[in-house]
């Protein structure tokens, strides 16, 4: 949900992901809290959660 924490999202990642791969939609200032920076509207990225830190796999632009 917009506004949510870093720390709910990563509860969020290693609930859902404890047997499957998760894939989340979210808001941008969740993108912005989670990796650091913005994001473009319509982007996606490939994370992976690491040890409780979550590392960026690739970045994918928005559609043109």
């Amino acid at each position: 949900a917009e506004g949510a924490s870093v720390d709910d999202v990563l509860a969020l990642l290693v609930e859902l992901g404890t047997h499957t791969s998760p894939l989340l939609s979210t808001h941008g200032d969740v993108v912005e809290a989670l990796l650091g920076h913005d994001s473009e509207k319509g982007s996606i990225w490939v994370i992976e959660h690491r040890g409780g830190k979550l590392a960026k796999l690739e970045y994918l632009g928005p559609p043109a």
